[in-house]
Formats: structure tokens, sequence, C-alpha cells
């Protein structure tokens, strides 16, 4: 459960935009998580070891494989050999709706896909970035498996401030519409320092764009776009 105490920050403009709810999810769950992610055949895992310049002149370094489903579009049969990774998405939703005390626009958060990532390099898994503006309310991150140095950047200031992550932990940052504010609300953040020999990571985001064109550098795996078929 998330508790509003736990992600009071967020409301605050004066905060790097990110709340870490520590051991969101524990063992067993983890762990089943954990092996039906790991299972062989589950997961089409796409390389994304990619390097590319972005549209703010930042050098992007991805270091990991990603599997990319829409929850709310496509092929939803794909969750039957995914129901732990579908139960957790129902869970997440709830629990963010339920902060719709600290903002009104949560009630109806209801993420459009769930983006798994599997680290591999101990220095840089993701650098430096920040999600798309299409992303609203709140992005919620779980680390499924393995521990790193999650490293965020506050919007205005750009203070850097690093947090350490592990197995079951919940991050969540702050996405426009959260607060009825014109300012960047969103933190810049990368993945570092594995401690692991591996990261798994699990993301869920509404996209206020869906059914539009993907993003660039996102695939995924049981929807295409209109404009895409």
């Amino acid at each position: 459960m998330i508790y509003a105490e736990q992600v009071q920050d967020l409301m605050n403009l004066d905060t790097d935009g990110v709340a870490v709810v520590p051991d969101y999810v524990q063992r067993p769950q983890l762990s089943f998580l954990q092996q039906e992610i790991l299972e062989r055949g589950n997961i089409a895992w796409r390389d994304a070891h990619e390097k590319y310049t972005n549209a703010r002149g930042l050098n992007i370094v991805q270091n990991h494989l990603s599997y990319a489903l829409r929850t709310t579009a496509g092929d939803q049969s794909v969750f039957t050999r995914l129901p732990r990774l579908r139960d957790m998405t129902i869970h997440i939703t709830n629990d963010v709706q339920g902060l719709a005390e600290l903002s009104p626009t949560l009630a109806d958060w209801r993420p459009d896909e769930v983006v798994l990532h599997d680290y591999d390099d101990p220095e840089i898994g993701l650098s430096r970035h920040r999600d798309h503006s299409c992303y609203t309310g709140i992005i919620a991150i779980l680390a499924v498996y393995g521990t790193c140095d999650f490293v965020s950047h506050h919007p205005k200031t750009q203070q850097a401030t690093t947090r350490e992550i592990n197995s079951g932990d919940l991050v969540l940052l702050r996405a426009p519409g959260l607060i009825n504010t014109d300012e960047e609300v969103r933190p810049d953040h990368a993945v570092q320092n594995l401690k692991t020999m591996h990261r798994l990571s699990a993301t869920w985001r509404q996209d206020r764009q869906t059914g539009q064109q993907p993003l660039a550098h996102t695939w995924y795996d049981n929807w295409r776009s209109q404009t895409n078929e």
C-alpha cells in the first residue's frame, strides 16, 4: 500500500519530484513475479542497447533489454502467461488512485503501458533523461530484482540526489498534471552503479496520447497504432 505521507513531497515543487516506497512488494509475492518474468518463453526481450542524442541535446546511453506492453489496448491475451504482472498492474493502479486526496487527477489514473527493463551494465543502466511529457500524473517504477543507485535532478535547481533502490522498492516520479502549474515538474533521472549482475524493473505510465503514434525508441509487443499498421 502507498500512504499519502510517503508521497506528500511529490506535491511540493521545492522537491525533486521523486518518492520511494520501501519494500512495496515483499516475498513471496516478489519471488513469484521474478520467476514469472525470468521464465523462459514468457518475455520476448528486445535489445535496447543504444546511444543517441535526444531533443534536448543530452547524450543518452541505454544498457538494457526491454519489453513493453499496452495494458488497455491490443492483444491482452499475453497476460494469461503473465498473471502476476497483470495483478501487479491492478494493485498499483488501485494504490495510485487511492492518492486522490493529494491530487484529484489521480482518481482517474490508469496506466496503459507497462515496460520491463533488464539492465546489465555495472556503471550506467540508463543515463540522465526525463520521461516524455505525454505521461501524466505519476510514473511508478518497481524494482523487481537487484540494487542500484537512482540519481535524480531537481527540475529547477538541477541539484542531484542519489538514492539506493533495492528489490521490492517502488519509485514514484512526478509527471505533468499532478500539480496545477506551468512549471516543469518532471525530474531528470538515471539508473547507475548496479550492485548486482542484473537489475529488473517494471514501469507503469499513463499516456494521454494512447492510440497515436508510439514514441520513438518504444515498441509494444502486443499493440501497434493504426499509423504503424
